[in-house]
């Protein structure tokens, strides 16, 4: 799978840049020669159901085991959550501030969870993260991160193994 951006350089061109026919989006081109948008190319699709990345997929199919079994009472994709509603400050409009979570969960107790399946958080997020445990005290969020082995842990539990692996390295 070869990664093409809005120029490409051909073989035989003696050196000379070419435009490339995809109207300067990056896409994917497959060894089978399908031309994919890079974008779609990232995605796992289960049950005809996108998802971003890997790991949320494998996390949906956990979850929807556990919902078999009767440990969730509904589950919910991609939830929208709106930290800050839209104003207008000083005679410009600006926009409200949401956060979309991987998941909503919902147990027999009533208690709520919106999962957000990560890798790196970005500062921003690790911003909204702090906004919406502030706007939604009701609502656990649960940050998971993937290790070796396909498992899942809270990316707080991640990090503090890190810190002591770090540690320890030092000593």
């Amino acid at each position: 799978m070869r990664i093409f951006g809005n120029r490409r350089r051909n073989a035989g061109d003696d050196g000379q840049v070419k435009q490339q026919k995809y109207k300067n989006k990056k896409v994917v081109v497959t060894r089978d020669r399908k031309v994919i948008p890079l974008d779609e190319a990232k995605r796992f699709h289960i049950d005809g159901l996108p998802f971003d990345s890997k790991a949320e997929a494998e996390y949906y199919l956990i979850l929807l085991d556990k919902q078999e079994r009767g440990e969730i009472t509904h589950l919910t994709l991609q939830p929208k959550y709106e930290l800050q509603p839209a104003c207008v400050r000083w005679g410009e409009n600006l926009q409200p501030i949401r956060y979309q979570a991987d998941f909503e969960v919902e147990y027999p107790d009533g208690k709520l969870e919106a999962i957000d399946v990560k890798g790196l958080p970005s500062e921003a997020s690790l911003l909204k993260f702090k906004m919406f445990q502030y706007h939604y005290p009701t609502v656990r969020l649960v940050l998971l991160k993937r290790v070796r082995g396909g498992s899942f842990v809270e990316l707080k539990e991640y990090n503090k193994q890190k810190r002591a692996e770090k540690k320890g390295a030092k000593q």
